[in-house]
C-alpha cells in the first residue's frame, strides 16, 4: 500500500469509515472526458471534409464497355474517399425501363449534380469526344468548376499542337491526363493520377 492510501485510510478511520484495499493486477484504463458538443462538431465536420471532394463523372455511357469501366472507376475513387457523381446511375432506371423515360428531368438532374460539385472529371476519349461530355465540361468551366480531363485513346484528336483533343477542351481543363501506353493495363495509376489531380484542383476557380 502506497503512503498516500495510507493516509487516505487513516484519515477515513477517524470519522468511522472503513475502507477495503484491493490492489489491482493492472493499472485501469484512462478515461477520456467527451468532447463539448460544439468541438465534437467540428471536429466530425473536418473529418468529412477532408473526404467529402465531390466528383462529377463525365462521360459516354452508351456502350457495355463505357458503362462498365464508368462504374469500374468511379468505385475505385470512391475507395480514396471521393463522393462520385455518376450520371448514368440516375439514367439506369429509365433506361431499363423501370421508370419512363423523361430527358427534362435527366437533364435537369445532371445540371444540378454539375452545380453541387467541387470538381468535374471528363473522359475526352474517341476521335471526336463525346458531345454530352462536352457540354458538361463547357457548363464547369463557366461556373469556375476545375475540370479534370482524361484520355485514354493513344489517338490524336483536335488542332491544339500541344495537347491530345480540340484546343476548346484542352484549354478548358485545369489539368489533363493522358494514360501513356505503357500505362493502358494499369487503372490504379490511372487513379493515383485523378487523386493527385483533384487535391490540386479541388476548392480552387478554373
Amino acid at each position: 500500500m502506497s503512503d498516500g492510501m495510507l493516509e487516505i485510510r487513516s484519515l477515513a478511520e477517524s470519522i468511522g469509515l472503513e475502507i477495503e484495499y484491493k490492489p489491482c493486477s493492472k493499472p485501469p484504463e484512462f478515461w477520456q472526458p467527451p468532447l463539448p458538443d460544439w468541438l465534437a462538431s467540428d471536429a466530425a465536420m473536418a473529418r468529412e471534409a477532408s473526404h467529402s471532394t465531390k466528383i462529377y463523372f463525365a462521360a459516354p455511357l452508351f456502350t457495355q464497355a463505357e458503362w462498365q469501366w464508368n462504374k469500374k472507376l468511379a468505385q475505385l475513387l470512391e475507395a480514396r474517399g471521393f463522393v462520385v457523381v455518376l450520371p448514368q446511375d440516375t439514367a439506369r432506371p429509365m433506361l431499363s425501363g423501370e421508370t419512363s423515360f423523361d430527358p427534362q428531368e435527366l437533364f435537369r438532374s445532371n445540371v444540378n449534380d454539375l452545380k453541387s460539385s467541387n470538381v468535374v472529371l471528363a473522359i475526352l476519349d474517341q476521335a471526336d469526344p463525346d458531345s454530352g461530355t462536352c457540354w458538361e465540361q463547357g457548363y464547369a468551366y463557366s461556373a469556375n468548376i476545375p475540370v479534370i480531363g482524361l484520355r485514354t485513346d493513344i489517338r490524336r484528336a483536335g488542332d491544339d499542337p500541344n495537347a491530345a483533343v480540340n484546343l476548346m477542351l484542352s484549354r478548358s481543363c485545369s489539368e489533363m491526363i493522358v494514360v501513356p501506353c505503357s500505362k493502358r493495363e494499369d487503372l490504379d495509376w490511372v487513379v493515383g493520377q485523378i487523386e493527385n489531380a483533384v487535391k490540386k484542383r479541388a476548392g480552387k476557380s478554373t
